[in-house]
């Protein structure tokens, strides 16, 4: 198991939790919303505005988003120290829990 697996979770051991290979339609709006200091205390602006950019262009293109994405994406920016790994953590927190909780779309 690697180190980003164990810090935002496959998926598979998760019962009662949703697929993370499963999309979900995403507003920009939504976005700003999850992507958020009120929701990640610890993130910064420049943070906040990087992660906000490069999920948007990614649902522009595919206009869906599943959290394996969401997760790749946070892993990706946490490498190269553009975020930092315990912000990774609590942003993939909060798409988690928006994924169980609007299970409708």
């Amino acid at each position: 198991m690697s180190f980003f697996s164990y810090l935002f979770g496959t998926g598979a051991d998760k019962v009662g939790k949703t697929n993370i290979n499963e999309y979900k339609c995403i507003t920009r709006q939504e976005v700003l919303g999850l992507v958020s200091p009120l929701k990640v205390k610890t993130l910064s602006q420049k943070e906040e505005k990087t992660v906000e950019e490069i999920l948007w262009e990614r649902l522009k293109y595919f206009h869906k988003i599943s959290l394996k994405n969401i997760r790749d994406i946070l892993a990706k920016l946490s490498r190269e120290h553009t975020i930092g790994e315990i912000d990774g953590k609590y942003l993939y927190k909060v798409f988690e829990d928006y994924f169980v909780n609007n299970k409708e779309n």
